[in-house]
């Protein structure tokens, strides 16, 4: 086995790599990018759903992102929270459920990113 294809199939089990982050980001554009697309006829009909779908999964993720990052700032009770009473048991329990939403939400998002490019293209 190449040390190439190894990479790969660590992509699929753990869809966290760089290719993975700016997919999520052009998920973030892709509705505007197809409808543009369909105007200048250079996508088909079918890239507008799979567009949608890709920007709910990245909107999803950067939400996670962003919410996981200020979690501290926005955290109501701890001692009722998840993890808690402390601060970083409730940060690392949420943390960690957000990661395993996110790997998954990556991990469906790039086959709709080939589906897109197809249709795009």
């Amino acid at each position: 086995m190449t040390h190439h294809r190894s990479v790969r199939q660590a992509d699929r089990i753990l869809p966290l790599t760089g290719a993975d982050w700016r997919r999520s980001v052009l998920g973030l554009t892709a509705p505007v990018r197809a409808v543009t697309g369909l105007a200048r006829g250079s996508a088909r009909v079918g890239a507008l759903p799979v567009a949608v779908a890709m920007f709910l999964l990245s909107a999803m993720i950067w939400y996670l992102v962003g919410r996981i990052a200020t979690y501290g700032f926005f955290s109501g009770d701890l001692h009722s929270s998840w993890g808690g009473p402390t601060l970083a048991g409730a940060w690392l329990v949420h943390a960690l459920i957000a990661l395993g939403i996110v790997i998954v939400s990556m991990w469906a998002l790039a086959p709709l990113h080939r589906v897109y490019r197809r249709l795009t293209s």
